[in-house]
């Protein structure tokens, strides 16, 4: 080929003189172009009588729903009657629940922090079970000196009732301190 020539599109024959795309590749290819042609064609064929069940299927579909929708809509109503039923006994059992609570909330935090402790050391290491028994004394001795903190305060008002001349530690039967004993 001369250089000034462009290069042809045709395929020149190999040197042993085969058509290019004569050998086994070339074969299977054709085979499989003129089997998806046939395929092709076959589903071309077939378009009408599958667009057909498509609408027919979308058709019935509809009409199933539209059978049961009475039916939906009166399970829907029953729901809705027996959950307005049971709403008074829910409200009633959530109240009470709330009201146990409130009664023995002293118990349950005891319970908690009982169940509190018992994770703590089951979950600690053996060796670090002293320093987690220590936090818990330290823990305990803020909260026992807390709680005397206002008792204390109680006793100071208590010793100003008694500078102030009245008797707490009598029943409120014992005579006037002006009157005359009997």
């Amino acid at each position: 080929m001369p250089p000034d020539e462009p290069p042809s599109d045709e395929s020149e024959p190999d040197p042993a003189g085969e058509r290019p795309g004569s050998g086994a590749l070339g074969r299977f290819a054709r085979r499989a172009a003129r089997a998806a042609k046939r395929v092709r064609d076959v589903a071309e064929e077939h378009r009408p009588q599958a667009e057909q069940a498509a609408r027919d299927a979308g058709q019935q579909v509809r009409r199933a729903a539209d059978a049961a929708r009475p039916e939906v809509e009166r399970l829907a109503r029953e729901a809705k009657a027996a959950a307005d039923a049971a709403l008074p006994h829910v409200e009633k059992a959530a109240n009470d629940g709330a009201n146990y609570v409130r009664e023995h909330s002293d118990e349950i935090r005891g319970a908690a922090g009982s169940a509190g402790k018992v994770v703590a050391r089951g979950i600690t290491p053996a060796p670090l079970r002293p320093a987690v028994d220590a936090f818990e004394q330290e823990l305990t001795r803020k909260d026992e000196a807390e709680s005397e903190k206002p008792a204390a305060a109680d006793s100071v008002d208590d010793a100003a009732t008694d500078d102030a001349g009245t008797d707490d530690t009598s029943d409120g039967d014992a005579a006037a301190p002006d009157a005359p004993s009997r």
